[in-house]
C-alpha cells in the first residue's frame, strides 16, 4: 500500500515546526497588530504579521512583501518553466545563461555555504527531480537512475560570472541541474526583512511555510517574539508516544531567524518505509539520521541552509559543524523522541 502525505498547515498559526505570537514597535501612536497571508509563491503559504500605526502603513508593508515574494518566485521556482532557475537548467551545457544579479547572488551564497559542509549540494537537481516524481507516484526511483544522476552533480561545474551590473550562471555539465530548495525560502525571507527594515518597519514576523521564519523587534513589556518548536510526533508519530504534545517548548527571539527541516514535512510511504524529501548528498537517498532539526541564525538564508545540512548528516558530524558556525544554535530531535541542543539554543517550557 502506498501513501503520499504532506504535513498539514494549522490555521491557528502553528506551522509544521513553529508557533508564533506577536510583538510591538515604537511609533508616534500605539501600534496595532495586523496579519495576512500570501498564497502561491515558492509553493508555500507565507504568513506576515506586523505592528503598525495604522492599516495604511500595514498595506505598504504588504506591498513590499508581495513584490519580493513575486520576485523570488520568478527567480527560484522550478515549477515555473519561465523562472530564472528553470532557464539556467534548460541551458545546461550550452554556455553561460544571462540571469538577474539576484539569482547570481543566490547561487554564489549557496555555493559559499556548501564550502562549510558536503551535506548539501545545490547541483543535485537531477537527483532531487527523480525523488519529486517518486513522491508524486508513491514509489522510489530506480537505483541505477539515482547513480546516473549522482554522476552529474558536481558543484565545480557551476560557474557564476559578472560584468558590471550583468550576471551569468553556467552549468558546464549538460545533464546536471540546480535546485535551491535548501536556501530559496531563506534567501527570500532575508531579502524581505531587509526591505521592510529599510522602509521603517521595525516589528514584524514572516513565517514561510513549514521551514523558515524571520522576526524583528520585540513586544511592549516583552523580550521578543515567542516561537514554539514543533514536535515531529504531533504530525507523524514515529516514536510511539501516547498523545504526543504539539510542541517541544518555546524560544524567545528578537531580530532572529529560524529554520526547520524534518521528516514530517514532505514524504511518502511505501510498504511501511518512510521516504522523507531531504536527501543525503553522499548517496542520493533520503536522509534518515534524525527526525528534525531546528536552527537559530542571524540570517534567514543561513538558517534555511544549515537546518538542511544538520538534518542530512550523522548527529556527531552535524554537532561539530553547528558548534563551528558563529551565531548558529541548533536542536536535534531523534527517532525515539529524545533531543539534544547546542548550549545557546534556549529552549524553554511553554508558558
Amino acid at each position: 500500500m502506498r501513501t503520499i502525505r504532506r504535513a498539514a498547515w494549522r490555521l491557528s498559526g502553528l506551522a509544521a515546526a513553529l508557533l508564533l505570537s506577536g510583538c510591538g514597535r515604537e511609533g508616534p501612536a500605539e501600534p496595532a497588530r495586523y496579519q495576512t497571508a500570501f498564497l502561491g509563491s515558492l509553493d508555500t503559504v507565507v504568513r506576515f504579521t506586523a505592528y503598525c500605526g495604522d492599516s495604511a502603513a500595514f498595506d505598504r508593508a504588504c506591498e513590499l512583501v508581495r513584490a519580493e515574494l513575486e520576485q523570488a518566485d520568478r527567480l527560484y521556482n522550478l515549477y515555473r518553466p519561465d523562472s530564472g532557475l528553470s532557464r539556467v537548467n534548460e541551458g545546461a551545457g550550452q554556455g553561460p545563461a544571462a540571469v538577474e544579479p539576484a539569482l547570481a547572488d543566490a547561487v554564489e551564497a549557496s555555493l559559499a555555504w556548501q564550502e562549510t559542509t558536503p551535506a548539501v549540494n545545490i547541483a543535485m537537481g537531477s537527483v532531487l527531480s527523480l525523488w519529486h516524481t517518486a513522491r508524486e507516484e508513491g514509489s522510489p526511483p530506480d537505483g541505477a537512475a539515482i547513480r546516473e544522476a549522482m554522476g552529474h552533480a558536481s558543484p565545480s561545474a557551476v560557474r557564476v560570472t559578472r560584468d558590471g551590473g550583468r550576471a551569468w550562471v553556467e552549468l558546464a555539465d549538460p545533464a546536471m541541474s540546480l535546485d535551491l530548495g535548501s536556501t530559496a525560502k531563506g534567501l527570500a525571507a532575508q531579502e524581505i526583512a531587509e526591505k521592510l527594515r529599510q522602509n521603517g518597519f521595525g516589528c514584524f514576523l514572516l513565517d514561510c511555510g513549514t521551514s523558515t521564519l524571520v522576526c524583528a523587534g520585540s513586544p511592549p513589556g516583552r523580550d521578543g517574539w515567542t516561537v514554539a518548536v514543533r514536535n515531529p510526533d504531533a504530525s507523524l508519530n514515529r516514536s510511539g508516544a501516547e498523545d504526543p504534545p504539539e510542541t517541544l517548548g518555546q524560544l524567545t527571539l528578537r531580530d532572529g531567524c529560524v529554520g526547520t527541516s524534518g521528516d514530517y514535512q514532505k514524504y511518502f510511504v511505501q510498504n511501511g518505509v518512510l521516504y522523507p524529501h531531504i536527501l543525503d548528498a553522499a548517496t542520493g537517498q533520503p536522509a534518515a539520521y534524525v527526525r528534525a532539526v531546528t536552527v537559530i541564525a542571524p540570517d534567514a538564508g543561513a538558517a534555511d541552509f544549515y537546518s538542511t545540512a544538520l538534518y542530512a548528516q550523522p548527529y556527531e558530524q552535524a554537532r561539530e559543524l553547528a558548534e563551528g558556525i558563529p551565531g548558529l544554535e541548533a536542536l536535534w530531535v531523534f527517532a525515539d523522541g529524545s533531543t539534544a541542543a547546542t548550549p545557546g539554543f534556549g529552549l524553554q517550557p511553554e508558558a
